[in-house]
């Protein structure tokens, strides 16, 4: 089965690798590809540079998905996470009192953390995730997630939602939001230390902070169950993890290094796409080519590289020496490629399936372009 297939056959695809690497023209390839394959899909961009839109040749994308049609009548969802917008969406889904969640959304100290605090971004993600999971509507869902770095946040993201939701001091907090005299005893008792503090920085201050853990109140079990349940998926069999990487030394190096980070997370590649890959590796890598015997039948001196010269119809007065130099320079390079892509091989788990995409001479940024770069791609043995 080619690795095409095979990522289609899953339920959720996350397309993970460094910054420019192509993971966004890929996801987006990769969605196209199932619509043609008479899949319904979606493909969601957790990336903040925005490139998705690009890579559809559309003006701009919504938190709301957006149908891409195709020529032939097939059509796949694209959309964007808005962190501006997602929190409210997620108070308002799981708030049952309606006075309650209109005191959140104008609640200022609300305000500045949703959209601020450390993690909010892959939490928002996983939410998004989960609701488009469960509305059953899509065979596949794409993720198009930030860069590395931040990429192992939201692959990490849920198991940091359980932890933070489940810390004591947190559930403490929660209290005086529970129902029960018992339950808010201790809060009752720090009353008047907080009457002193709302003098010294503001009445309202820590009002707005006491709505504001009202609302974390409300969220906690639900966010919990969703976290929990992504977590599971994210690390299940129907959970394809594509690594995207730019077919260089250096690209290669990080992708090895990005490996092993994944794998540390429980969450290693199931499959790997080395992207813009120069002809040359290519041939290497799909006829396994004896590299000592493509030395040997290199012109070892000026004189027989003149010759080689004149065979092909050159002038032999040609620079002969810059020529050998730079021919020299650029099998160097292939073969620190072939050589770190070999360790990239060898670093991914032992079933993930290994593919490639030639140099292509622009960046896909129509849905033609989008689909020859979809039929592009090259399944490589290992």
């Amino acid at each position: 089965m080619s690795v095409v297939d095979a990522l289609l056959r899953h339920d959720v695809l996350l397309c993970l690798g460094c910054g420019g690497s192509g993971k966004t023209t890929t996801a987006a390839a990769l969605a196209l590809a199932a619509a043609r394959a008479g899949g319904r899909a979606v493909v969601l961009t957790i990336d903040p540079a925005r490139r998705l839109a690009d890579a559809l040749g559309v003006d701009a994308l919504a938190d709301t998905p957006r149908a891409i049609a195709l020529e032939g009548g097939a059509t796949f969802d694209a959309m964007v996470l808005d962190p501006a917008l997602g929190w409210d969406r997620l108070v308002a889904r799981y708030a049952s009192d309606e006075a309650l969640r209109a005191r959140v959304l104008a609640n200022r100290f609300y305000q500045r953390m949703s959209r601020g605090f450390a993690g909010s971004h892959e939490l928002l993600a996983v939410e998004q995730l989960g609701a488009l999971l469960e509305t059953r509507r899509y065979d596949l869902v794409v993720v198009d997630t930030p860069p590395a770095a931040h990429a192992l946040d939201f692959v990490d993201a849920p198991r940091h939602v359980l932890e933070l939701l489940q810390r004591r001091l947190l559930r403490w907090a929660f209290l005086p939001y529970r129902a029960g005299a018992a339950a808010s005893a201790r809060w009752r008792g720090l009353r008047p230390l907080l009457g002193r503090l709302e003098q010294a920085v503001g009445v309202t201050a820590l009002g707005d902070v006491a709505d504001f853990l009202a609302a974390m109140a409300l969220l906690a079990r639900p966010l919990r169950a969703r976290a929990d349940a992504v977590y599971k998926l994210l690390r299940r069999d129907r959970c394809a993890r594509l690594l995207v990487c730019e077919a260089s030394e250096r690209g290669l190096q990080h992708a090895q290094r990005f490996t092993d980070e994944l794998a540390r997370a429980r969450a290693a590649p199931t499959h790997v796409l080395l992207n813009r890959a120069a002809p040359a590796l290519q041939r290497a890598l799909l006829a396994a080519a004896d590299i000592g015997a493509e030395l040997a039948a290199l012109p070892s001196d000026d004189d027989a590289l003149g010759d080689t010269l004149r065979a092909e119809g050159l002038d032999p007065r040609v620079p002969a020496r810059w020529l050998a130099g730079v021919y020299r320079h650029e099998l160097a390079t292939g073969i620190r490629e072939l050589a770190a892509t070999r360790r990239l091989s060898a670093a991914a788990p032992p079933a993930a399936q290994l593919a490639l995409v030639t140099q292509l001479e622009q960046e896909p940024c129509s849905l033609p372009q989008l689909e020859r770069f979809a039929h592009a791609i090259t399944d490589v043995p290992r």
